[in-house]
């Protein structure tokens, strides 16, 4: 039964040391965010600095911010790296264990398939441990039996089902993690705006402190617009499915699913810990057999 071959192949030794360091460098890739973000407020908050009679004085005032806003924009373009090791990795992982081809991994991608792996195991080998170790209803949560199966399927309906597993679990924490950005950037962005216009800085300085805010705001609505469009035609996709289980379709579903990991967007690890047992639980509740 394919079911079988599925839960066996997810679960060997090689693919949950994959599905680990995939995990890691989201998480590494979130970390990254997040001091992006962090930058980005440092150089807001210079907004606040006093205006002096100095000219050394006036010119740090302008140019740590700077500093703070190319911290950021490094921050960012870093994240964005990690975001693409992850997505290689757990798309290499999908290929192999649902046996849907979406790409060639030449032997150099493969070569760098095993490497980001490697690196990850053997500078976190006691986070590796217990990970492997443990399931999604852990705490912590772990990537042991990634794709649940609350009965038994048909092999014409075990790959479509770990699709809609994917599909289920994104959009969970997807609304989570839009509601809580969407505030906190535009009312920074908005706060820092009011606040240089109010305390008369120049313009020069309010640019300068609200330079990385700007740009990666820009940025992550942008990709955040296509992670919506995608999600939307991914739905579409799996509702079409639901109706004819057509092989192109299901590929053309992988592909699409692919395609999304690898925008610059990252769920926040925080959530997912939190909330990881009760939506394995929600899942198979709503997957059970009467």
């Amino acid at each position: 039964m394919l079911q079988e071959t599925i839960d066996k192949r997810q679960n060997s030794a090689e693919m949950l040391k994959c599905q680990f360091a995939a995990r890691h460098y989201y998480n590494t890739a979130e970390n990254f965010s997040t001091a992006a973000f962090i930058c980005s407020i440092v150089s807001l908050l210079f907004i606040f600095a006093p205006e002096g009679t100095s000219s050394s004085y006036s010119a740090a005032i302008l140019l740590v911010p700077l500093v703070f806003d190319a911290s950021s924009l490094i921050c960012y373009w870093r994240m964005g790296a990690y975001v693409s090791s992850a997505a290689l990795l757990r798309n290499y992982f999908d290929e192999k264990v649902l046996g849907i081809k979406t790409s060639t991994y030449t032997d150099s991608a493969i070569r760098k398939v095993k490497s980001l792996i490697i690196d990850a195991v053997e500078n976190n080998n006691e986070a590796c441990e217990e990970q492997i170790s443990n399931t999604g209803r852990d705490n912590p949560p772990g990537v042991k039996n990634w794709y649940e199966f609350s009965h038994q399927y048909d092999d014409s309906e075990v790959i479509f089902e770990c699709q809609k597993q994917n599909c289920w679990w994104n959009n969970k924490l997807c609304h989570r993690r839009l509601v809580l950005y969407a505030i906190i950037l535009i009312s920074g962005i908005l706060l820092g705006s009011f606040l240089g216009f109010s305390l008369r800085v120049s313009i020069l300085r309010i640019i300068a402190c609200l330079l990385s805010a700007i740009i990666t705001f820009t940025d992550r609505l942008c990709e955040n617009i296509k992670y919506i469009l995608l999600s939307m035609k991914i739905d579409y996709r799996r509702e079409t499915l639901e109706i004819s289980k057509d092989q192109a379709l299901i590929s053309s579903l992988q592909e699409l699913i692919s395609q999304r990991r690898e925008l610059r967007v990252v769920e926040i690890n925080r959530i997912h810990r939190k909330h990881s047992k009760a939506l394995s639980e929600r899942y198979e509740q709503i997957t059970k057999e009467p």
